[in-house]
C-alpha cells in the first residue's frame, strides 16, 4: 500500500474511525502530498466529520428498518384482515370502553349488521336486553384472571346473541384479552350454534320417539310426539302425517301441529292419485313432491281455496314408506310463504317419516299379530272343546269297554273254572278210567283252558287297573322267597326246554314293604317270557338293593328283540313280528300288565335287547310303598 501511495504522490495520510454511540461504522480516510499535513486542529475537524458520518448512517440505517418493518405491518394487517374477512365465525373487537374496533365479515352475516354501522358503538347492541349485566360481569370476571383467553358460556348461562331484526340465538364463545401499554383489548370468537341446537332437540325428541315405541305407546302417541318435535325444530314451520288405509286408496289424518282443525277434517278420508296435492299424489307416486308455492303450483288447483283459508303458501310432501317399500302414508311439511327446501330441509324430511314409517310399521306388525292370536285362540278354544268332547267320549267308552271286560270275564271265569276242575277230576281217575288217548285230548283242554283263565284274568287285572279300583295290599315282603316260588313254578318248563334257570341275590336281603302278589305276577311274567323265548342257554334273575331301592333284572339268551320293534314291547294287544314268537300263544298283555303293577307300586320298567344274542327286562320297585301313595311314575324305555 506505502507503494501505491508513493505512486499516487501522496506524501501523508489520517484514519479516523467513524463511531456513533459506542458502535463503529467503517473509517474516513484523508491523503495529502504534503509531509506533516495534518495538524492538531485539522484531526479534531477531521474526526468531528467523523462522528457526523457515522450519526447520519445509523439514521439511513433506523429509517430502512422502519420502511421494512412499516412494510411488513401493513402486509401483516392485509393478510390478517383477509383471514378475518373470510372467517365464518363472527369475530369482534372492543376496547375497554366496551366500544366495537373490529366486525368482520362473519360477524356481518350472522348480527345482520355492516360494520360500518356498528364501529364505535357499545357492544350492548349486539346482546338481549337480559345479558348485557351478565356480559360485563363476565368481562370483570376475566380482567382478574391470569390467563389470556377463556371460553365463555361454560357453568354460566347459555351464551345468546342478538340480530340486527332484534331475534336471538344461541351462540358458542371464546373470549382472548390483549393488552398494549395502557391499552386493553378484548377479542370475541363467537359461532351461531342455532343449527346444532336445532339438531340436538330434534335427536332427543327422535330418541324419545324410539323410547315410546319401546314401552310399547300407541301409535295416536307416537305420531303426535313426532310432529310436535318437528314444529319445535322449526318454528315457522306446520306439519302432518297421513295414514294410507289397507285398499292404498285414501289418505286419513294421524297427527297434525299447526293446522287449523277444518283443514285436517277436509283431507281426511283423501284420494289418492296424480296431481292430488302434494300429499296425494307422493303417496300415489311413491316420490317426493316439492311445491313451492301453492297458489300457482298445478296439483294444488282444487285445493287453492281450502290452502289460503289455512293460511299455506308451501307444501313439501315425502312418501312413508315400510321396510320392504310400502308406501305407508305420507309425513309433510307446510309454510305460510312460498319457500323451496334447502338440503338441510329434504334430510330432516326424509329422516323423520322414516321414523314416521318405523312406528306406523311396527303397529301394523303388533296388529297384525294380535289378529294372528286372536284367530288362534278361537281355534285353540274350539279345538279345545273338541277334544274336550273327545275326551269324554273316550272316557265313556273306556268306562264302558272295562266293564264289559270286567263282565265278560267274570261270565267267563265262572264256567272256565268249572271245565278245569271236572277235567282235572277225570285226569286224575276220581271219575274213573281213562286210556291214553283220552288223556292226551283232555290234557290238552286242561292247559287250553288254564292259559285261557290266565288271559281272562289279565284282562280283569287290566280293566280295574285303568278303572281305577285296583287296589294294593301292602305287606312285608322276603324277595328271595317271591323269586323261589317263580322258579318252583317255572322248573316243569325249564326242564323241558333243556335251560338254565339262575338266581343271583345278595347273601342278606332285607325285606321290602309292597304288594306281595303283584310282584310275584310281574316277576313271574318276565321270567315265563324268559323261559318261553329261550331254546338254549340260560334264564338269570338278578337282584340287587340300596337305601331306597330295589332293582330286579330278567335275562335271556333267547333272540332277542329288533331295534325297531323296542317302542312296542309294552302297549298292549301287540305281538312283536318274529317267526319264532309266533310259535307260542299270547294275547300280548303281560308286558302292558306289568308295566302297568310296576307303576302301581311305584316303581319303573325298561327292556334292553340285542337281535339274536338276548334280552334284559328290569324293574324296579321302592323298599318301602307308603299307603295310599299316588304312583304316576314315567315308564322309561331304556335300549341297550
Amino acid at each position: 500500500m506505502a507503494e501505491e501511495a508513493l505512486r499516487r504522490g501522496y506524501a501523508s495520510s489520517a484514519a479516523i474511525p467513524m463511531v456513533h454511540e459506542n458502535r463503529v461504522f467503517g473509517a474516513l480516510n484523508v491523503y495529502s502530498s504534503l509531509p506533516d499535513a495534518f495538524d492538531e486542529e485539522e484531526m479534531a475537524l477531521l474526526i468531528e466529520v467523523a462522528g457526523d458520518i457515522a450519526f447520519a448512517l445509523q439514521a439511513i440505517e433506523l429509517d430502512l428498518k422502519r420502511r421494512q418493518a412499516e412494510a411488513l405491518r401493513h402486509k401483516s394487517e392485509a393478510r390478517l384482515a383477509t383471514i378475518l374477512d373470510i372467517a365464518v365465525d363472527a369475530i369482534v373487537s372492543v376496547n375497554q370502553d366496551q366500544r366495537i374496533t373490529l366486525f368482520n365479515q362473519g360477524a356481518e352475516k350472522i348480527f345482520g349488521y355492516q360494520a360500518k354501522e356498528v364501529l364505535g358503538q357499545s357492544h350492548d347492541i349486539l346482546l338481549p336486553e337480559h345479558m348485557i349485566a351478565t356480559h360485563r360481569q363476565l368481562i370483570n370476571d376475566f380482567d382478574g384472571m391470569i390467563s389470556s383467553t377463556r371460553q365463555m358460556g361454560k357453568s354460566r348461562p347459555e351464551i345468546l346473541g342478538k340480530r340486527k331484526d332484534g331475534s336471538t340465538f344461541p351462540a358458542d364463545a371464546s373470549i382472548s384479552r390483549l393488552v398494549f401499554g395502557e391499552e386493553t383489548t378484548y377479542t370475541v370468537i363467537l359461532r351461531d350454534i342455532t343449527e346444532l341446537k336445532k339438531a340436538e332437540a330434534l335427536q332427543e325428541g327422535r330418541n324419545m320417539v324410539l323410547e315410546k315405541l319401546a314401552k310399547g305407546a300407541s301409535l295416536e302417541e307416537v305420531l303426535s310426539i313426532l310432529v310436535a318435535i318437528s314444529r319445535k325444530y322449526n318454528p315457522g314451520m306446520f306439519c302432518s302425517v297421513l295414514l294410507l288405509d289397507q285398499e292404498k286408496k285414501h289418505l286419513f289424518h294421524g297427527a297434525a301441529s299447526g293446522l287449523p282443525d277444518f283443514y285436517n277434517e277436509a283431507i281426511h278420508g283423501l284420494k289418492i292419485g296424480p296431481g292430488v296435492g302434494s300429499c296425494g299424489t307422493a303417496a300415489y307416486t311413491g316420490k317426493r313432491v316439492i311445491v313451492e308455492d301453492i297458489m300457482t303450483h298445478p296439483y294444488w288447483v282444487p285445493f287453492r281455496e281450502l290452502g289460503r283459508k289455512a293460511g299455506l303458501r308451501a307444501c313439501w310432501s315425502e312418501p312413508i314408506l315400510s321396510s320392504t317399500g310400502q308406501i305407508l302414508g305420507t309425513f309433510a311439511l307446510y309454510y305460510s310463504e312460498p319457500l323451496a327446501p334447502n338440503s338441510a330441509d329434504l334430510e330432516f324430511i326424509k329422516s323423520t317419516a322414516h321414523l314416521a314409517g318405523i312406528a306406523i310399521e311396527k303397529k301394523q306388525t303388533e296388529d297384525a299379530l294380535q289378529r294372528a292370536y286372536d284367530d288362534l285362540e278361537i281355534k285353540v278354544a274350539e279345538r279345545t272343546r273338541e277334544l274336550a268332547l273327545a275326551n269324554s267320549q273316550l272316557k265313556e267308552l273306556d268306562r264302558l269297554k272295562s266293564e264289559f271286560l270286567a263282565t265278560m270275564s267274570h261270565e267267563l271265569r265262572t264256567p272256565l273254572n268249572s271245565i278245569i276242575g271236572f277235567v282235572g277230576i277225570i285226569l286224575k281217575g276220581i271219575a274213573g278210567d281213562i286210556n291214553e288217548e283220552q288223556k292226551k285230548q283232555l290234557s290238552m283242554v286242561y292247559t287250553s283252558a288254564k292259559h285261557l283263565l290266565a288271559l281272562i284274568n289279565n284282562i280283569l287285572d287290566l280293566s280295574r287297573i285303568e278303572s281305577g279300583k285296583y287296589e294294593t295290599s301292602l305287606e312285608t315282603v322276603r324277595l328271595e322267597e317271591v323269586v323261589a316260588e317263580v322258579e318252583q313254578t317255572l322248573s316243569p318248563m325249564v326242564s323241558q326246554k333243556g335251560i338254565q334257570l339262575i338266581k343271583e341275590l345278595p347273601r342278606e336281603m332285607p325285606e321290602i314293604y309292597t304288594d306281595r302278589q303283584k310282584v310275584l305276577q310281574i316277576l313271574l311274567n318276565l321270567a315265563n317270557n324268559a323261559v318261553k323265548f329261550t331254546d338254549k342257554g340260560e334264564v338269570r334273575i338278578t337282584c340287587t338293593i340300596d337305601d331306597n331301592t330295589v332293582k330286579i333284572s330278567v335275562s335271556d339268551t333267547g333272540t332277542g328283540i329288533k331295534e325297531e320293534n323296542m317302542v312296542y314291547l309294552f302297549e298292549a294287544f301287540r305281538q312283536i313280528d318274529g317267526t319264532a314268537r309266533r310259535r307260542y300263544e299270547g294275547a300280548g298283555l303281560g308286558l302292558h300288565l306289568c308295566r302297568k303293577l310296576v307303576t302301581l307300586l311305584g316303581g319303573e320298567i325298561w327292556a334292553q335287547s340285542e337281535y339274536g344274542k338276548g334280552s334284559i327286562f328290569t324293574f324296579t320297585l321302592p323298599v318301602r310303598l307308603q299307603e295310599g301313595e299316588p304312583h304316576e311314575k314315567k315308564d322309561l324305555d331304556r335300549r341297550g
